[in-house]
C-alpha cells in the first residue's frame, strides 16, 4: 500500500471539522444559558409584579382610584414584559437555528472536501 499524498490536507480538514463541532456545542450551551437567563428575567419580573399588586391590594381600599390605576399600569408593563419575553424567545430559537444550520452545512462541505482527497 502506497503512502497517504493527502495526509497534510487530510488531517487539517478534520482539524477544521473538529472545530466546527465544538462551535457548535458552545451554540447550543449559549442557547441553553441565554434561554435560562431569559427564564429568570421573567420569572423575576412576574414576582415583582405579584409582590407590588399585593402590597396595593393591602394598601388601599379596592374602589380607590389610584390604587385601581396602579394596578391597570402594572398589568401593562407585565404584559409589555411578556411580549418581550416572547420576542427573545422566538429571537434566539430563530438565529440559534440559522446559525447552527450555516455551520452544519460548513461542515458538510469539509468533510466532502476531505472525502475527494486522493489516498495515494
Amino acid at each position: 500500500m502506497g503512502k497517504d499524498k493527502s495526509v497534510n490536507e487530510r488531517y487539517e480538514l478534520g482539524l477544521k471539522i473538529r472545530d466546527n463541532e465544538r462551535k457548535q456545542e458552545k451554540l447550543g450551551d449559549f442557547k441553553r444559558e441565554y434561554g435560562h437567563s431569559i427564564e429568570r428575567f421573567n420569572s423575576k419580573m412576574q414576582d415583582l409584579k405579584r409582590q407590588e399588586d399585593k402590597v396595593l391590594y393591602q394598601s388601599g381600599t379596592s374602589g380607590n382610584k389610584g390604587v385601581i390605576n396602579q394596578l391597570d399600569v402594572n398589568k401593562s408593563v407585565s404584559d409589555g414584559i411578556n411580549r418581550f419575553v416572547n420576542s427573545q424567545r422566538e429571537e434566539l430559537e430563530h438565529t440559534c437555528r440559522s446559525v447552527r444550520r450555516n455551520m452544519e452545512d460548513q461542515r458538510e462541505n469539509l468533510v466532502k472536501e476531505r472525502n475527494r482527497l486522493p489516498w495515494e
